[in-house]
């Protein structure tokens, strides 16, 4: 899941360079308040914590969507109508990456 930021100057979201699943792993890795350059801008910009926010990983959406329709167009021939079970991995993917991120915004430090 990317975590972002907004910039103090452009106003615009900027990526935070993390692995962290929540606020307290991110606090570990990079502290209360860390330094966040704006691609956009350029600028330093001084962010807490608790001003970080999560979005769904696209990339692992579509990761699952692509699965899903592959599985179901192979298993139609061996099952028929059967299959298109199949296609509800994705449903399964973008729920667990919502569910994350919202994991992550509702608890703040």
């Amino acid at each position: 899941m990317p975590l972002r930021s907004y910039c103090q100057g452009c106003q615009k979201e900027m990526p935070i360079r993390s692995n962290a699943s929540t606020r307290v792993d991110l606090e570990q890795e990079k502290g209360l308040q860390f330094t966040v350059n704006c691609p956009e801008c350029g600028k330093n910009n001084r962010v807490h914590v608790n001003q970080v926010f999560a979005k769904p990983n696209v990339t692992v959406i579509l990761g699952g969507v692509a699965l899903g329709a592959a599985l179901t167009v192979g298993l139609m021939y061996y099952f028929g109508y059967l299959a298109l079970v199949t296609f509800i991995i994705p449903l399964l993917v973008v729920n667990a990456q919502r569910q994350t991120a919202h994991v992550f915004n509702m608890h703040r430090l």
